[in-house]
């Protein structure tokens, strides 16, 4: 996640938009699911983007569930008295 956001201020000069990471993984991950379905039928998308494992995504690994939920880790962040935050605890939802 550091990586990100220090490559997102380094490129635009400016902090990253609170969604900005989930928005990113989305494209990221819809032109992967494409490329994996060798199809842009959306049955076909569908069916990739269910098949999902270990995809790497800003905040760590996507799984897709068998209930069809992208899963991920959790992370816990303590923020101080300026802009500054650090990773309290990461918890695995798979």
């Amino acid at each position: 996640m550091k990586k990100y956001l220090d490559d997102f201020h380094g490129r635009w000069g400016e902090d990253v938009e609170r969604y900005a990471a989930m928005y990113y993984t989305a494209a990221y991950l819809a032109a992967d699911a494409i490329e994996r379905a060798g199809s842009d039928k959306p049955e076909d998308i569908r069916q990739a983007l269910s098949e999902t494992k270990d995809f790497e995504a800003v905040f760590g690994m996507l799984n897709c569930s068998e209930q069809g939920e992208m899963n991920t880790n959790l992370y816990i962040l303590v923020f101080d008295g300026e802009k500054n935050m650090n990773v309290a605890q990461q918890v695995s939802l798979d």
